[in-house]
């Protein structure tokens, strides 16, 4: 499991807590724990609230801003493996799964507008119509898939139709999100009191290959803990 790491801030940062998107100004020489990194962006733990810090103020922090690398097509066109790569880059603040493994992202399309060049139009939910948090996800997509090359603008539309719900979770997702919870059983011995009828009950996997991954993760964290 990731540890948090505790950071003293070098400069006054912005960030917004989660879930409501509140704006709070983090002072310098703070304390703060991050909790999550991934995506260039941070989610922290600040005077008992969570917060999310974007990548650009990563220096804040006393890291490196994360810079994407793509090759560029020499035609001028756009690499659309290379557009879900970028949405593979942007997360949900409070759990590690990116927005595509979420199944946040309904459509993915690239036109080749007349007046705006190479136009990509992402239709895409949140996980609640209420979620404050809302606008930032849908920025950090834009943001992301305006890093990809020849890519001239992007539209982002959010939407409630059909309304998101846990079937849409990939496999990979799903993964992610049980661990914890399996992990919150007696470590010691956790193989042999996992039966896998109940994994697959508890965590909708009916997949033999991701079923041992999240075997072999409970065992080297479990190792790793010295249980």
């Amino acid at each position: 499991m990731e540890e948090r790491e505790v950071v003293v801030t070098t400069r006054e940062v912005e960030a917004r807590l989660v879930p409501s998107g509140t704006e709070i100004m983090i002072p310098a020489n703070a304390f703060i724990s991050i909790t999550q990194s991934l995506g260039g962006t941070y989610t922290v733990a600040v005077n008992g609230n969570m917060a999310r810090i974007e990548g650009q103020d990563a220096d804040a922090l006393g890291k490196q801003p994360q810079v994407s690398s793509f090759d560029i097509p020499q035609d001028g066109s756009v690499n659309e493996d290379q557009l879900w790569e970028a949405l593979g880059n942007c997360y949900d603040p409070e759990i590690p799964v990116s927005v595509v493994e979420m199944g946040l992202i309904y459509n993915c399309s690239l036109e080749k507008d007349p007046e705006f060049g190479n136009h990509v139009k992402i239709t895409m939910t949140l996980t609640a119509a209420g979620c404050g948090m809302g606008p930032v996800i849908a920025q950090d997509v834009k943001t992301k898939l305006e890093h990809v090359p020849n890519v001239d603008k992007v539209t982002v539309e959010i939407t409630f139709d059909p309304l998101w719900s846990k079937e849409m979770l990939s496999d990979e997702a799903k993964l992610e999100l049980i661990l914890p919870q399996l992990m919150n059983l007696k470590p010691r011995g956790i193989r042999e009191h996992l039966r896998l009828p109940d994994v697959v009950a508890v965590s909708g996997i009916d997949n033999e290959a991701l079923l041992q991954r999240l075997a072999n993760r409970i065992d080297s964290d479990a190792v790793a803990a010295g249980q």
